[in-house]
């Protein structure tokens, strides 16, 4: 009796876990039928068969049985590639989710099943799976992109790292959907994810030098100026040529009130750009303004004129010249009204002076003008003209 009992027990043991392995077996069957019949133009078959190896893999995936083995997964990896591509309407509700759980079937039948021998992992047809999870690479990325332009940026960045997990499992680092980690996790200001993945790259060999302008930024923006500053000095050294990160450390030393640091970074681009005049050009202008805001008008006005030099129409470098010339004009003008009556010969002097001076910063607002023509810069011209009695001239700016 006892013995009968065991072989009870024993056999509907046996059964259970047929029984769930049939329902393995029964979605590969249904999945051969949905071929077949879509082939033969029986669509309606198609998708009924397509339906019930869906809900005969997922029965699988539950059972503890089944759910430990890499074939259950590869099976519905199959299985939800095909409800993917399928086009026919009755597959919409079925579609919701379905590359989430592509990546999770991939990611199961790749994991699941360990080797008792090696103790690595056992993946059932893997050569199938893997040309899957290429497929499947693709879909993800669109789909990251899709919420990225749509502003939905952590959603974003999920996609871009499934699929930058699934190609790193395949032995392919993939820079492009890391990169896109990066970019996702900085628009959706997770900075310190962010900065992670942004070290990252940089240790990779990112080629991208607007990585390091962001990743100063990101450091800014959490409070650590100091490392973005360090991050704007590693990227000069990298790409010693590149003009952003000149501003960028020069707007830092400028906001610091590092008046020094700045000059000194600013002699060393000049010096490295000697012989590029179109660059030479931009750093004595941006000289010319550094030494504004510090306050020394005649360094200001040397570079200035040095940028003139290279380039006689330069249109900054002749509205900020004038400007200085004008401040000058008028303080003499204001001199010269504050003698005393007996002083006229000072007077003529001084006048004549800051009419010089008036005449010349009259000649540089009109070349100015003559490129880019504006009301305020024609009401400038018709004061200056006014200024020095001018009548043909403030006929022509009135």
């Amino acid at each position: 009796m006892k013995k009968l009992i065991f072989g009870l027990f024993a056999a509907l043991t046996f059964t259970g876990v047929k029984a769930q392995d049939s329902n393995v077996l029964s979605a590969w069957e249904y999945m051969n039928v949905y071929t077949s019949e879509k082939q033969n133009g029986n669509i309606g078959v198609a998708v009924e068969n397509l339906i019930k190896a869906k809900e005969a893999i997922d029965a699988a995936t539950l059972n503890d049985k089944t759910a430990n083995k890499s074939k259950t997964w590869k099976r519905r990896a199959d299985v939800y590639m095909k409800l993917l591509v399928e086009k026919d309407p009755a597959i919409a509700p079925y579609k919701k989710g379905v590359v989430d759980e592509i990546y999770k079937s991939i990611e199961k039948a790749r994991s699941v099943e360990i080797n008792e021998k090696t103790q690595k992992p056992k993946v059932f047809e893997e050569p199938e799976l893997l040309n899957s999870a290429r497929y499947i690479c693709d879909t993800l990325f669109r789909s990251g992109s899709a919420y990225y332009v749509n502003g939905d940026f952590t959603e974003a960045g999920k996609y871009f790292e499934k699929r930058y997990n699934l190609l790193k499992g395949l032995g392919v680092t993939d820079t492009v959907s890391y990169t896109n980690m990066f970019l996702s996790a900085y628009k959706a200001k997770d900075l310190d994810k962010a900065l992670e993945i942004g070290s990252d790259l940089i240790k990779m060999g990112s080629p991208d030098p607007n990585l390091y302008g962001t990743m100063a930024k990101l450091y800014s923006d959490k409070g650590e100026a100091a490392k973005g500053l360090q991050m704007i000095k590693d990227a000069r050294t990298k790409y010693p040529k590149n003009t952003e990160f000149i501003t960028e450390e020069l707007n830092y030393y400028l906001s610091t009130g590092d008046n020094a640091n700045a000059v000194k970074v600013m002699d060393e681009a000049i010096a490295a750009f000697q012989s590029d005049k179109t660059m030479l050009k931009t750093l004595y202008f941006n000289s010319g303004v550094i030494f504004a805001q510090l306050g020394d008008k005649p360094k200001s006005r040397e570079y200035y004129q040095k940028a003139l030099a290279i380039d006689a129409e330069y249109y900054g470098a002749l509205n900020n010249l004038a400007a200085l010339m004008l401040e000058d004009a008028n303080g003499i003008i204001k001199e010269a009204n504050a003698l005393p009556i007996q002083e006229a010969k000072k007077y003529d002097e001084l006048k004549a002076k800051a009419n010089a001076i008036y005449k010349e910063a009259g000649h540089l607002l009109e070349v100015a003008y003559k490129q880019k023509p504006s009301e305020k810069l024609k009401q400038s011209l018709f004061e200056i003209y006014t200024k020095l009695q001018d009548d043909a001239k403030m006929d022509q700016y009135k």
